[in-house]
């Protein structure tokens, strides 16, 4: 059971871990997108749309995987 938990722990801590690094890479994006998207207006929204897409699914599967640990 204690290992069950380890390699739990080690899991989710890697997952967060990817979480931080792409929250960051997406803030990165996010402050470059409007400069680099300036003349291009209309591509902004779909741009916006796909990473808010992103981020949900990937906030979804967060919640699913704190779910799944309460349960257990």
């Amino acid at each position: 059971v204690l290992l069950f938990y380890v390699i739990l722990l080690t899991i989710l801590g890697s997952i967060i871990a990817t979480i931080g690094d792409d929250l960051k890479n997406v803030l990165a994006i996010f402050i470059r997108l409007p400069i680099i998207l300036k003349h291009y207006l209309n591509v902004y929204p779909i741009y916006y749309h796909c990473y808010v897409h992103i981020a949900m699914s990937r906030h979804i599967v967060f919640v699913f995987i704190l779910l799944i640990i309460s349960y257990c």
